[in-house]
């Protein structure tokens, strides 16, 4: 199963039906709802039972250290330690009507704040729809953004905003979201997105180089610590020996489908590859009408990138021992990120396919 960044808005709305929004909607539970299964045997009287209890993500190690009869550790390394938030869930194991431990969390991403207490949740009316990454920041989120009020007992997805009917709940419930965003050290609020994570705006070991060298045994480095390609114009020079009989298959690559590039043998003939997304309009190619021809060649791609901002496009030249062999445009490239799971390889591609025109490693 692959875990990718790029896929359609709309398939991400619809996997997490019966809920409203999605990932990076924190103050929505279709942002963050996910079911598990604990299994304990020996110690649970009815496997496959359900529980409705709430709990979150950090009653885990609370549930894990009560089990092992570990208390929480004061410190670690000799780092004194922020005592744990969540409730262990061992108390619901064989007992379904257990009252609730863990009443109250907030919850927030990207500005997107939500507070659950008591089987109510307020949340904020996100100003940004999921798929716009870039756009204007609002200085003051938990002010500015409109809140709505949700009765998850008798509402478990969120879809009659009883706001209006309750106001002195909704301000109740903001005041408990400001409490445990101070204690939590939640403030201040940003809610920009692809601004906070642009590598531009991060820390990048290689930042500042010129020139990478990268072999054949080369696989999997992540983007992260692999040259970046991205924003600007660049050059790729690959040193081949062309064997009797011709050569076929990447040269280099970088992620797959859903973004990235691969300079490829296809047929024998030099073409670059490039992926903006999985849409048809989005797939780029630049291919040489005639084979490289046996014996040791110097392959290049150059691409010439537009400026004027992120995600633009460029001109891409393919050469062979200096001579133009092909040349095409490529209208649009990936702004921040190729791939969250698929890194840089030389002579294979073990992810997806930039494109369908090769088959990847297995």
């Amino acid at each position: 199963m692959w875990f990718e960044n790029h896929y359609s808005h709309s398939w991400a709305h619809a996997m997490n039906t019966p809920f409203q929004w999605d990932k990076k909607i924190a103050s929505h539970i279709g942002g963050t709802r996910t079911g598990m299964a604990l299994m304990w045997k020996g110690h649970t009287k009815d496997p496959g039972g359900i529980r409705n209890q709430f709990s979150h993500v950090n009653d885990i190690v609370p549930t894990i250290l009560d089990a092992s009869n570990i208390p929480e550790p004061e410190t670690i390394n000799g780092f004194k330690q922020v005592p744990m938030n969540g409730s262990s869930l061992l108390y619901t194991f064989n007992n379904p009507n257990a009252p609730e431990k863990h009443t109250t969390q907030y919850f927030e991403i990207i500005g997107n704040q939500g507070i659950y207490h008591d089987g109510w949740m307020a949340n904020t009316t996100p100003k940004r729809l999921p798929w716009q990454g870039r756009g204007p920041s609002n200085p003051d989120p938990f002010n500015d953004y409109d809140w709505e009020l949700y009765n998850l007992t008798e509402d478990y997805s969120q879809s009659k905003n009883i706001a209006a009917e309750y106001p002195e709940k909704l301000e109740e419930l903001r005041a408990i979201f400001e409490t445990e965003a101070e204690k939590n050290q939640v403030f201040p609020l940003d809610d920009r997105y692809i601004e906070r994570t642009d590598p531009a705006n991060r820390p990048e070991p290689n930042r500042g180089r010129k020139e990478f060298i990268y072999y054949g045994d080369t696989n999997r480095i992540p983007e992260g610590s692999a040259v970046n390609l991205k924003n600007t114009s660049f050059s790729i020079t690959a040193e081949l020996t062309i064997p009797d009989g011709g050569a076929e298959g990447m040269i280099i690559t970088q992620g797959g489908w859903f973004g990235g590039f691969g300079l490829i043998l296809l047929n024998g003939k030099p073409t670059f590859a490039y992926s903006r997304s999985h849409y048809p309009e989005h797939k780029y190619k630049v291919a040489a009408t005639d084979k490289i021809p046996a014996g040791k060649h110097i392959l290049t791609i150059n691409f010439a990138y537009d400026g004027g901002g992120v995600g633009k496009g460029g001109t891409a030249t393919l050469l062979v021992d200096g001579k133009e062999v092909a040349k095409g445009r490529i209208d649009e490239t990936v702004p921040t990120r190729f791939s969250m799971t698929e890194g840089l390889e030389v002579g294979r591609d073990a992810g997806m396919p930039v494109s369908k025109d090769y088959r990847t490693d297995t």
